[in-house]
């Protein structure tokens, strides 16, 4: 057994290695790598602690592609780590938001260990304007701000965005298959 940095990529993971990538309450704190008896070589496993919720990678599955509607799922870390995203997608009956982003979409919400769940409230164009107008109408004065794959600093946008006011939100910015875009979400506890 070899511990690794929880961020070690699966391309740099030696041939006939098995991984497991273990997180704690959706942080990721750890990658290992084994090898000898009772270790299937190449396989990729992800563990979710407290829960003990473990996911056997199968890299095969590849989610298929669609717009954000109903509910976005964000995979554990450990979960993308290890390369287990189209299984959350299938295990939702959802889609991925475009090539290469781990965020999901789905018509219904599935309870899962293996994500968090977010009902999405509305889908904006990501323009800074129009975000800032959006912020001001709904009178936002806390904004937490999520985002893969887009170019942006979460808290330099807050700042520009300037909110103020007495809501609560949070935004996904992201690519979509329709372009980037902006989600206003609200977690779901399932």
């Amino acid at each position: 057994c070899l511990k690794a940095g929880p961020g070690i990529a699966r391309s740099e993971l030696p041939a006939g290695v098995a991984a497991v990538w273990v997180s704690e309450r959706g942080d990721l704190v750890e990658a290992g790598l084994w090898a000898g008896a009772g270790w299937p070589a190449g396989s990729r496993t992800a563990v979710l602690l407290p829960t003990g919720a473990e996911l056997a990678v199968d890299e095969t599955v590849v989610p298929r592609l669609g717009p954000p509607t109903g509910y976005l799922y964000e995979p554990d870390p450990a979960v993308i780590r290890a390369g287990g995203t189209g299984q959350v997608a299938e295990a939702v009956d959802g889609w991925a938001l475009a090539p290469g982003i781990a965020y999901l979409a789905a018509a219904e919400l599935v309870a899962t260990p293996l994500a968090t769940a977010f009902a999405i409230e509305e889908v904006l164009a990501w323009d800074e304007r129009a975000l800032r107008a959006w912020v001001r109408r709904e009178r936002i004065g806390v904004l937490e701000i999520k985002l893969r794959g887009v170019d942006a600093d979460p808290a330099v946008l807050r700042r520009r965005l300037k909110p103020s006011g007495p809501n609560a939100a949070t935004l996904v910015l992201t690519p979509t298959v329709d372009g980037a875009r902006a989600l206003v979400v609200r977690r779901v506890v399932s």
